[in-house]
């Protein structure tokens, strides 16, 4: 039986022979070709078939390739299927954004070269095969859940009551042995069942709730709001290290009265471990999904850039790595939780830039994970397979995008050399910050670099430069997004640089909201860091000094961008680590100035 999948390309092209010549170029087995003369036809085309790969010309009469990569973009079904331009006009930059502004991932010029385009719609096509395969599995999962939602619908549920003592009575359901994994259950106490099967802090939080059931002051609805034994994991017996099967069980606990009297409570337990099972497996797969169309778009990115980040990522989880082996509670682990927090912080930020939303989600999580410690080395510890987790994950994405830069080297060749423009670089980075603002915030922003020179950069400072001026936008951007109090609306961000007496200094400079030193004073106090006396005593530059210090931020709400106070304390330590220094200027409602100094040597 032949189970070659087959491959639908959709050519677009206003001369008949173009179209042959592409043919003759992708002619392989499982493929087929289907074609139009116009961007009227091949619209109406796309309504009547699924297609893998558009390979679409720019200049036709009528509907040229611009207008209708547009039009095809705009339509649901339609949105994600990669188009190639193919053109014969100037390689001129603004024609090349204008066609990636109107949905191309790539460009074929005209003298086609076949090898060029035989590998480029081979990888496109590679990873159209693996999107089906991944949304076949998707609607399998989704099957398989409903499936085993309907059988959970019909299947016998472990019933039992237990006493004011707590003991279980002897009538209760057959298929209550089967989930609880215990047999011989009547007369034994629940806690007794619990600590057998519960982790510590679960079992302590059963043990406490269960006391609040015989009292008579909860009622039932805080009771059914506090319940702490909803899909809770339940393992083998913990005392024999049997721990082969971890199930996830479901308890209900209803009251039982006479008179007003509590009498005992009847405990209805499901076991959910299949459905909980086929829910992470969707999200696997959802997620690997959303990566495999994220890696997409680092066909648009400038490769030297991309270089740049995976050479960076990969030493800061180098460094993570590192770091997790001192985990051993010795005096210097408080040290080593912050130092894991810059680097995976500095890994979110140039992971964002580039738009690789899961790299930047999943190191989010990680700094949740260090948040939610608050510096508890005990607590940090307890989570430490949570971290490994998701540094595998990141991992293997970062290994994901090495394996597609291997198979576009031979046409990528810049992804080899260095880039001669670094500055451009830059500044394209601080661009898309900006720009991102501009769509999701609404924010008003101008960007002056003219007086900024990034040439002047020695090498082995640069991306350390980079990462510095591009948390201070981040920053700005973050801290002014909300802000409605300046009369003038736009955001004016300017950056400057200068050699003198041997040393870099380069000035960043906004008009937004600047420091707010009520807010500073009032963060300060709350983390007990000062004491309202010292505050007092402290000048304005002083109290400017404390944005660098770890753990404060006067943004309300930690969120992807900022909040957790880590940001400026790792601008500044960067600086440290170069030599260098920092001094802060700002008038609130009106600027604020940085003035970075770093040796040139």
């Amino acid at each position: 039986m032949d189970t070659m999948q087959t491959h639908k390309l959709l050519l677009v092209d206003d001369i008949q022979e173009n179209l042959y010549a592409l043919e003759n170029i992708l002619e392989e087995d499982g493929r087929q070709f289907i074609t139009a003369n116009s961007g009227e036809e091949a619209l109406k085309l796309l309504l009547k078939n699924d297609v893998d790969v558009i390979l679409l010309d720019v200049q036709m009469p009528g509907m040229d390739g611009f207008e209708t990569a547009k039009l095809i973009r705009g339509t649901q079904k339609t949105r994600n299927i990669p188009i190639i331009f193919v053109t014969a006009i100037s390689k001129e930059e603004k024609h090349i954004f204008k066609g990636y502004e109107s949905g191309a991932i790539d460009y074929l010029f005209k003298p086609l070269e076949p090898v060029i385009v035989q590998n480029k719609v081979k990888i496109l096509l590679e990873l159209a095969a693996q999107r089906r395969m991944m949304e076949k599995q998707n609607r399998e999962l989704l099957v398989a859940k409903k499936n085993a939602e309907s059988i959970f619908n019909n299947v016998d549920e472990g019933i039992c009551i237990i006493d004011s003592d707590l003991n279980i009575q002897p009538q209760y359901s057959n298929a209550l042995q089967d989930i609880l994994s215990d047999k011989n259950l009547a007369n034994e106490n629940i806690l007794e069942v619990f600590r057998r099967h519960l982790e510590k802090d679960n079992f302590n939080t059963a043990a406490d709730y269960l006391e609040l059931l015989f009292n008579k002051s909860i009622s039932e609805d805080d009771l059914e709001e506090l319940n702490p034994l909803q899909n809770v994991i339940y393992k083998e017996d913990l005392e024999t290290q049997e721990k082969r099967f971890i199930k996830y069980l479901d308890f209900k606990l209803k009251r039982i009265l006479d008179n007003d009297e509590i009498m005992g409570v009847l405990i209805t337990v499901r076991d959910r471990t299949a459905q909980i099972t086929l829910q992470r497996q969707l999200q696997a797969a959802e997620e690997k999904s959303k990566r495999n169309y994220e890696l997409i778009n680092i066909l648009k990115i400038e490769p030297q850039l991309v270089k740049e980040f995976l050479k960076q990522a990969e030493n800061e989880i180098n460094t993570i790595n590192e770091d997790l082996k001192h985990f051993e509670k010795d005096k210097d682990s408080i040290e080593h939780i912050e130092c894991i927090y810059r680097h995976i912080h500095s890994i979110k930020g140039n992971a964002g830039l580039l738009g690789l939303e899961f790299i930047s989600q999943k190191a989010h999580e990680f700094e949740q994970i260090i948040s939610d410690s608050k510096n508890d080395v005990d607590s940090f510890i307890s989570r430490k397979s949570e971290i490994f987790v998701i540094i595998n994950q990141i991992n293997e994405t970062l290994h994901e995008i090495r394996g597609l830069i291997v198979i576009m080297k031979d046409f990528y060749e810049d992804f080899k050399k260095e880039h001669g423009n670094k500055g451009e670089l830059l500044v394209n980075a601080i661009y898309g910050l900006v720009n991102k603002a501009k769509e999701e915030n609404k924010l008003q922003v101008k960007f002056n670099y003219r007086h900024f020179d990034a040439k002047a950069l020695p090498a082995d400072v640069f991306l350390n430069v980079k990462d510095i001026l591009i948390q201070l936008t981040r920053n700005t951007l973050a801290h002014n997004c909300n802000s409605n109090n300046k009369s003038d609306n736009t955001l004016n961000i300017s950056l400057m640089s200068d050699l003198i007496d041997q040393d870099i200094v380069i000035t960043y400079e906004d008009n937004g909201i600047g420091l707010q030193y009520d807010k500073i004073k009032a963060k300060a106090i709350e983390d007990k860091k000062y004491t309202q006396d010292e505050l007092n005593s402290m000048s304005q530059n002083e109290l400017a000094e404390l944005i660098f210090a770890s753990g404060l931020s006067t943004t309300e709400e930690a969120d992807m961008n900022s909040g957790r106070g880590m940001g400026m304390c790792i601008i500044k330590q960067k600086i440290e680590e170069l030599g260098g220094r920092i001094e802060v200027d700002s008038q609130e409602g009106k600027y604020c100035n940085f003035k970075i100094v770093i040796p040139q040597n």
